[in-house]
């Protein structure tokens, strides 16, 4: 099992194997939490949004 703690999370930017070739300048934007937390909470709303415009559709629909 993987702990991601601080320490062993370090890895996952600095490894030559798993960076994509061309990314290797982006090593502080894997680490940018602001913007994973904004767009986290953006497809959080947007997803809730359109369930519940699937939801009111199926209820219409099945009546």
């Amino acid at each position: 099992m993987l702990y991601l703690t601080r320490s062993s999370n370090q890895w996952f930017c600095h490894s030559r194997w798993w960076v994509i070739p061309g990314t290797e300048d982006m090593t502080e934007a894997y680490h940018d939490y602001a913007f994973h937390w904004k767009w986290f909470f953006i497809g959080l709303v947007s997803s809730l949004l359109l369930s519940a415009v699937c939801g009111g559709i199926t209820v219409l629909l099945g009546r």
